[in-house]
């Protein structure tokens, strides 16, 4: 049930969140991104740190630290199967919605409803 409730709410996403941008070449790996907005900043589901951990993404501000929790799980998640990189933005509450209709971003990943 719960796998079952995971596999709606990733296909919720990817639906409604999913913009057209044109996505740039990540410099890592050459493959398109996938970039998701997201405060970074209400634990456990996304926050700021300054340590790398096996789960967290490289903030794209430099020296901005990382963003980890489980909205950037189920962000590198949806970009595996999207065949993407994921390319986290952090974006205050306020400026997710905006950032998404102007392209910014592909995805708000966050608790928002």
């Amino acid at each position: 049930m719960k796998k079952a409730l995971i596999a709606a709410g990733v296909t919720a996403l990817l639906l409604a969140g999913c913009g057209s941008s044109a996505d740039s070449g990540s410099a890592d790996s050459g493959k398109e991104t996938f970039t998701v907005g997201m405060e970074c900043g209400y634990a456990p589901f996304n926050w700021q740190t300054s340590s790398e951990t096996e789960t967290s993404v490289a903030l794209d501000q430099a020296g901005a630290g990382y963003c980890d929790g489980y909205d950037v799980m189920m962000s590198k998640a949806i970009a595996d199967n999207l065949g993407k990189d994921v390319v986290i933005k952090k974006i205050s509450w306020d400026g997710l919605q905006p950032a998404l209709e102007s392209g910014e971003i592909d995805a708000i990943i966050a608790g928002m409803t």
